[in-house]
């Protein structure tokens, strides 16, 4: 399934904690998230807004039939 840009710019957002009742998140607790969720990605120190909208698109577009 694609995902619209806003879509995975809000999922961005979400996992960050740049929205509204997410928690903020460092980069070691990005990653963090993503140990706790059973995923083996690392955040790689780029923008925090950025690298999760690409990652989002990028699994979205990899799970899509």
């Amino acid at each position: 399934m694609k995902l619209s840009d806003f879509m995975l710019e809000e999922l961005a957002l979400m996992m960050v904690g740049d929205e509204r009742h997410f928690p903020y998140r460092s980069s070691y607790y990005i990653t963090r998230f993503f140990e706790s969720c059973g995923l083996p990605f690392v955040h790689d120190s780029s923008t925090r807004k950025i690298w999760p909208k690409g990652f989002a698109r990028d699994r979205a577009v990899a799970a899509s039939p």
